[in-house]
């Protein structure tokens, strides 16, 4: 399996970010558990399955409470953001 260009994990890991931070401005309040799982995604940008991971759970949760608050756009794009990876990662296969 070859792995994700640091570049486009780098370009994601920011996308999820500006997904976060625009939840954040909507619901009023920092997620602080999101964040956290998007500083581990970067401090394990060398690792496939810990940056996905950590990047796959910060959505997740994302998604959750946008769906939540009645922000479907933001949940789909948290959703397409994971689908995108694991399509660059096919595509690098």
């Amino acid at each position: 399996m070859q792995s994700i260009p640091t570049n486009e994990r780098i370009q994601k890991l920011d996308e999820a970010k500006e997904i976060v931070v625009e939840l954040e401005e909507k619901k009023e309040y920092r997620l602080s558990r999101q964040r956290n799982k998007l500083w581990n995604a970067g401090a394990a940008v060398d690792s496939d399955k810990v940056f996905l991971s950590c990047l796959e759970g910060a959505m997740a949760e994302t998604a959750g409470l946008a769906i939540e608050g009645g922000y479907d756009g933001l949940a789909s794009a948290a959703a397409d953001l994971v689908a995108d990876l694991h399509g660059n990662q096919s595509n690098n296969e």
